[in-house]
């Protein structure tokens, strides 16, 4: 089921065994299919913020079009409603930024957690530390 917004996936970019092209949809933001790592973490939060910028750039363009000088006619979009895309598609960009961000903390966290041999009962103050630090205002 494919959404109105929603642009139709390419194919795989992945060769197979054969040599030739994987014949699967590549995952949405993304270039290859889930067999071909697509469901990898680090491939689907690169995928997700493709997403989330498209959706940004999208956004702009409909703030353009209501401030297009050459339109004849009156525009089926709102200043004010074009703004509220820009305002909400750059919050939902930042949240996955700050999320990203988060997972990369915990897992350095969980690294060192694991080099340093500190017992199960070190694990709390360690999420602390990272919510600590993750909970710094955006700039």
């Amino acid at each position: 089921m494919t959404r109105e917004w929603q642009a139709p996936r390419e194919r795989c970019h992945a060769r197979t065994r054969t040599g030739r092209q994987c014949k699967a949809k590549a995952i949405e933001g993304g270039f290859v299919c889930r067999v071909h790592g697509g469901s990898a973490p680090q491939v689907q939060l690169a995928a997700r913020r493709r997403v989330l910028a498209e959706r940004v750039f999208m956004a702009h363009l409909d703030w353009q079009d209501v401030h297009d000088p050459s339109r004849t006619g009156p525009c089926s979009l709102r200043e004010a409603d074009a703004l509220g895309r820009i305002a909400r598609a750059e919050r939902e960009l930042a949240a996955h930024d700050a999320g990203a961000e988060l997972l990369a903390v915990l897992r350095a966290a969980v690294r060192q957690q694991r080099r340093a041999g500190l017992d199960p009962g070190m694990r709390a103050d360690l999420l602390e530390v990272v919510r600590v630090r993750c909970s710094r205002p955006a700039t």
